[in-house]
């Protein structure tokens, strides 16, 4: 279908709110007919993109000269990879780009917990748009209104977007101060310090990690039973302990992986198990494909530390003295062999701290429900103040100090403990004032995940 269908050459505007569809979640002719939308042309979408961003490029022929376009789209729009690339590609061909992040939650009547974005586009190959693609964040719908009629008027300007769209919410004085903070030499990446890989993929997490109920019903002896890291609320402070894995494993929970071979009588209850596991979904298993024996999830890679893939106030990073691996749904951590412990623990520290935090908001990225994701490569990118100091004492008794507060609930006081350390520390990077603009960023920004 295009402009011709309906008699004309074009038309002044296209309006538009597509399905939230994922690609995961298309029907396979959807996604053969996506494919085909901007098919080597300049809006040509990779293999992965949701199927709004196809309505917006189909959109895009129904326009003639100088016509405009106005979109309701997901959060995606500004999180996702394809998502950036799209509006970046708009942007040499219309004379202006906008879009208004909305903070306001429309559609959670709908069943739907996306964030809002508005976008606009005026002048159609009329570009380029001179200050590239603005962002501009409105926390109702109210002043997105008022936005709109600015844009009218051309009186509307936002922040261009730059690397992480996130950045284009804070206010000119916090990001002055972040950057700031972040140039100096005792500011290190996580990646730099740390190797970080995403935990076990069993293939099918509902059948490998049981609790020990299930096990016991299964007759599965111990000893092809191992205790691993299945929900990161098992690891409450700063250090996973064997005591830690022992409450979750006396609780009842999913926190024993089947995978050690097993010799003699008990191997005949351990290969019933397996064989219980249908055929046909291991021939189309992909991860079982991939290992030497389908049965045998665990690497044996044992990390130094977790990190959680998915977060609501924000990463921590948590030692393992247990010595277990994780499933997926965590990250592993591998030190590099030269850190000293108590330098790992001045990390774990670390990433408690407004600066940090702050730079997890900014590294990571939210889908619906408002909670904080991160990639191995987006964690690696998380900044972090790593003081050197020889005072171990003092580290020692900030670190107990935050374990107390975490283990008692208290996320806000062990992230004070924290800045105070790296104040005292470091001062002249943190102080009071800044530790102040920092947290008023955090909170603004996981206000905005949570609106």
């Amino acid at each position: 279908m295009s402009a011709g269908t309906f008699g004309v050459r074009g038309f002044d505007a296209v309006v538009g709110n597509p399905p939230y569809v994922s690609y995961h979640n298309m029907y396979e002719v959807q996604r053969g007919v996506a494919l085909e939308i901007g098919k080597g042309g300049p809006f040509e979408l990779g293999r992965g993109s949701s199927l709004w961003a196809y309505f917006v490029v189909h959109g895009l022929t129904f326009l003639k000269g100088g016509g405009r376009a106005a979109w309701v789209l997901p959060g995606s729009l500004l999180q996702a990879n394809y998502g950036k690339e799209l509006l970046h590609r708009l942007a040499p061909h219309f004379e202006r780009v906008m879009v208004i992040s909305l903070s306001q939650r429309l559609f959670l009547s709908e069943g739907t917990d996306e964030s809002t974005e508005i976008l606009l586009c005026d002048g159609w190959n009329c570009g380029p748009a001179i200050n590239g693609v603005e962002v501009r964040s409105a926390p109702n719908v109210d002043t997105c209104q008022q936005f709109i009629s600015s844009w009218r008027d051309q009186s509307l300007r936002g922040s261009s977007l730059n690397g992480r769209a996130v950045l284009t919410m804070l206010t000119d004085d916090t990001l002055t101060e972040y950057h700031g903070i972040a140039r100096h030499t005792e500011v290190k990446k996580l990646g730099d310090l740390a190797t970080i890989l995403i935990g076990i993929v069993t293939g099918a997490n509902h059948f490998f990690v049981m609790n020990r109920t299930r096990a016991r019903q299964a007759k599965i002896p111990f000893v092809s039973l191992s205790l691993i890291l299945s929900k990161f609320r098992f690891a409450p402070s700063l250090i996973l302990s064997e005591s830690d894995m022992l409450i979750a494993y006396k609780d009842d929970q999913n926190c024993l992986l089947i995978s050690r071979p097993c010799l003699g009588r008990a191997a005949l209850s351990v290969r019933r198990y397996f064989d219980a596991f249908p055929k046909a979904l291991i021939d189309t298993n992909a991860t079982f494909s991939k290992r030497g024996v389908w049965h045998e999830p665990d690497d044996g890679k044992i990390p130094d530390a977790f990190l959680p893939y998915m977060n609501h106030l924000g990463p921590r990073l948590v030692l393992n003295s247990a010595l277990v691996n994780s499933t997926n749904t965590i990250h592993r951590v591998y030190f590099d062999p030269l850190t000293t412990p108590i330098q790992r623990k001045l990390v774990t520290i670390s990433m408690l701290s407004s600066f940090s935090q702050l730079s997890a908001e900014i590294e990571g990225r939210t889908y619906g429900s408002g909670v904080l994701k991160h990639e191995p490569s987006e964690a690696a990118r998380i900044k972090l103040i790593v003081p050197t100091t020889n005072d171990k004492r003092y580290v020692e008794s900030v670190f107990s100090r935050i374990e107390a507060c975490l283990r008692d609930g208290q996320h806000r006081e062990a992230s004070e403990h924290s800045d105070i350390m790296l104040a005292r520390l470091e001062p002249q990077l943190m102080n009071r004032q800044k530790v102040h603009k920092l947290r008023l960023a955090i909170e603004q920004l996981r206000g905005r995940r949570y609106f």
